[in-house]
């Protein structure tokens, strides 16, 4: 049967949040680019599938994709990770960490999850990877007399 100490729930409940704060990042960013493109004539997404011949607004599409593509590697890399790290198999545990913490180092330059997002994402790699499960031994307790005379 397992129990709550069977699973690194710590590791687990950070990053849950660290990919819930690079979600919030990745939205905030969409709204923001939505927002500049109503500010800017030259910036419409229907120009560059017409093939515009403005360079810079070409190389600024070309950023953009990347970075959405980024994104969403990102966030799928830190859901699947944590996912994996909500389970009692240590093998399992150590590779969901190993996917958050790349997941969290490609995200960390860009400031995605406001920073703060990918370090709770390390700090839930470094969990994760240092997490043991219980012995049989602990989890059995201690052995308790079975008549109040017995030492």
């Amino acid at each position: 049967m397992l129990t709550v100490q069977d699973k690194p729930t710590v590791a687990f409940a950070l990053s849950i949040a660290g990919a819930a704060l690079q979600t919030v990042a990745a939205v905030v960013v969409v709204l923001f680019l939505a927002f500049l493109r109503r500010s800017f004539p030259w910036w419409d997404w229907t120009r560059w599938w017409e093939g515009a011949s403005n360079v810079a607004w070409q190389e600024w599409s070309i950023i953009i994709l990347v970075w959405i593509a980024l994104a969403a590697v990102i966030l799928v890399l830190s859901f699947l990770g944590a996912s994996w790290i909500n389970s009692s198999d240590p093998s399992r545990v150590k590779s969901g960490s190993i996917v958050v913490l790349v997941a969290a180092l490609i995200a960390f330059p860009t400031l995605w999850g406001f920073g703060l997002g990918s370090l709770l994402m390390i700090a839930a790699a470094i969990i994760g990877l240092t997490w043991k499960p219980r012995a049989e031994s602990e989890e059995a307790g201690p052995v308790q007399p079975t008549s109040p005379w017995e030492f």
